[in-house]
């Protein structure tokens, strides 16, 4: 089973992502938490287009996944 971690908008919710990460990593064969282009490229907000090929790029699009989202994190889901 995939666990899919997709935090909210703000830079600050890549800490909440890894703690989410390591407090259900061992329930879950695998672990994918969505790093977003727009907290490196510097702009204020994510392009949901952008995040929703990398998001289908990077997981197993299995019916056995489960997603923990935070705010911006649950409008991509």
């Amino acid at each position: 089973m995939e666990l899919i971690v997709l935090p909210g908008n703000s830079p600050s919710n890549k800490q909440w992502a890894q703690v989410a990460k390591e407090a259900f990593v061992a329930q879950f064969d695998t672990v994918y938490v969505q790093d977003y282009a727009h907290w490196h490229s510097g702009a204020e907000l994510l392009d949901f287009n952008i995040e929703l090929e990398v998001l289908a790029k990077n997981i197993h699009h299995s019916d056995d996944e489960a997603v923990v989202a935070k705010s911006a994190g649950t409008l991509l889901t």
